[in-house]
């Protein structure tokens, strides 16, 4: 820490105290007031967890660090707007599906077009999208017993989510996951976000 912004514990202390209070939260609140356009993109993209930053195991679900073959791992799922901007973020153990925290994405809007990869196939999540007065445009699995509608101009747009992960990834406090708490990532997550939109 650069000695011109004090002590680290004082830094940190703010810190802690405005992810637990919701400052980061509020900041983007007002910054995606300006999201473009009715597509909406959702994904999820995987980070490791770092050894300093894992959590026993008996908090680590509530922590939202999962284990999988491939180690210990969260998982951020994002809602981007037409342009590849975040407009809400989420964080799950790295080891549970897509679907899962997908209604929670998409539950506080309506009269938009949600544009999702083949992990989002489901009758249960197209029924919930409908149901909150948007539509969904979501490519069917190879082995779906009936087909569906998809506008193949929006699917084309997917990247942008996409690369929405890649942009907030070049930062090393997001590619790889330091914090124990699920409240300090989020918030430093919120940080990434904020600092894409006013890149």
């Amino acid at each position: 820490m650069p000695s011109q912004y004090g002590p680290w514990s004082t830094v940190y202390g703010w810190f802690r105290k405005w992810c637990i209070g919701g400052f980061w939260e509020s900041l983007l609140a007002v910054v995606v007031k300006g999201a473009k356009g009715k597509l909406r993109f959702i994904d999820g993209a995987y980070v490791r967890v770092h050894q300093d930053g894992a959590p026993s195991l008996q908090h680590a679900e509530n922590e939202c660090v999962g284990t999988s073959r491939g180690g210990r791992s969260s998982k951020i799922h994002a809602l981007v707007d037409v342009h590849g901007r975040p407009l809400k973020l989420l964080i799950s153990p790295g080891n549970h599906h897509d679907l899962r925290p997908a209604p929670d994405l998409v539950r506080d809007m309506s009269g938009m077009i949600v544009v999702a990869d083949k992990g989002y196939d489901s009758k249960k999540f197209r029924e919930f999208v409908a149901e909150t007065g948007n539509s969904s445009c979501i490519p069917v699995r190879k082995n779906a017993k009936t087909s569906q509608p998809m506008n193949k101009a929006y699917y084309k747009r997917r990247h942008r989510v996409e690369n929405f992960f890649g942009r907030i990834k070049r930062l090393r406090r997001i590619a790889t996951r330091y914090e124990k708490t699920k409240s300090s990532f989020e918030g430093m997550l919120t940080i990434a976000c904020l600092l894409d939109w006013i890149r």
